[in-house]
């Protein structure tokens, strides 16, 4: 097949009309009575009309072996193509061009085997189900507090006007988040009806 070079390279190609998500890629090369120890080969994706090199070597995997590249861990590239071209050292002919398709490795089924499979490109996941992040949205703040009289006699508490319960002393009021940094009254009055006051603000 002659010393073909990188420019006039024989390729398989695989390409999509929309963009896809891929980190795992993985096929077979020759059986190992087709040798290709001087063949040199490249692996690329392309996106926006610009390939990129995944990986570029000579023999090895294209000789009798299996070609794999990311996994589950990988973080996915985007590409609207894939490209394996195959050409020749300048010096040796190139004399096969033969790749074989597999399986590959996910969290629930391992599908590696070296017999010609339909997979070539996969995406493998993580998770089944994607979790989104929450919209997290603060409409009020807990305010605690205690109250006590030398005898023990406090009847009631309120905060701003609003009566709030009173559990052994301590006492919660909600505030809406939007009178932070307004002042608080908050106001104890005993059993005998005397009253104290005092005036807090809760600063952003």
């Amino acid at each position: 097949m002659g010393t073909v070079d990188a420019e006039n390279a024989f390729f398989w190609m695989s390409e999509w009309d929309s963009p896809k998500k891929i980190n795992y890629i993985t096929f077979g090369g020759c059986y190992s009575n087709q040798p290709q120890t001087n063949t040199l080969w490249q692996v690329e994706y392309r996106f926006n009309n610009t390939w990129t090199t995944i990986e570029a070597g000579q023999g090895g995997w294209l000789s009798n072996g299996i070609f794999s590249w990311g996994g589950a861990n990988q973080a996915p590239i985007t590409a609207d193509a894939v490209r394996v071209r195959i050409y020749s050292n300048g010096t040796n002919d190139v004399q096969h061009i033969h790749l074989r398709a597999r399986g590959g490795v996910s969290k629930r089924i391992n599908d590696s085997s070296t017999a010609t499979k339909a997979t070539l490109i996969q995406y493998l996941g993580e998770d089944t189900i994607d979790i989104n992040a929450p919209e997290i949205s603060v409409q009020t703040i807990t305010i605690k507090g205690t109250v006590q009289d030398l005898d023990g006699t406090v009847a009631s508490v309120t905060v701003n006007g609003q009566a709030v319960t009173l559990n052994n002393g301590t006492w919660e009021y909600e505030l809406p988040i939007s009178d932070v940094d307004l002042p608080l009254e908050i106001k104890a009055v005993d059993q005998a009806g005397n009253s104290s006051t005092k005036t807090i603000t809760i600063k952003q």
